[in-house]
C-alpha cells in the first residue's frame, strides 16, 4: 500500500530492486485488489513496515467504509 504514488513508478522501483529474483515474488498493488480482498486486507493484515500509522488508517477509512457497506449486502443476499 503506497497511497498518493504513481503505480507504474512504484512497479518499475520494485522491479529494478528485486532484479534477479523477480520470479520469486507475485507483486499486487492494494489499489487494485477486488474489494473483499482489500476488506480481507484491512481486517486481518499485518502491518511489517509503517512509519505513519495513524495516515494508513485514514487512507484505509474509504475501503472500510466500501467494505462493510458490500459485507452488510451479502449477509442480507445469504440469510
Amino acid at each position: 500500500v503506497s497511497p498518493h504514488q504513481d503505480l507504474y513508478q512504484m512497479f518499475t522501483l520494485i522491479t529494478h530492486h528485486l532484479k534477479n529474483n523477480i520470479e520469486k515474488y507475485d507483486i499486487r498493488f492494494f489499489e487494485e485488489l477486488p474489494l473483499y480482498i482489500q476488506g480481507e486486507i484491512i481486517e486481518n493484515g499485518i502491518i511489517i513496515l509503517c512509519p505513519d500509522e495513524p495516515t494508513l488508517f485514514e487512507y484505509f477509512f474509504k475501503f472500510r467504509k466500501l467494505w462493510e457497506d458490500q459485507k452488510y449486502k451479502l449477509r442480507l443476499l445469504i440469510s
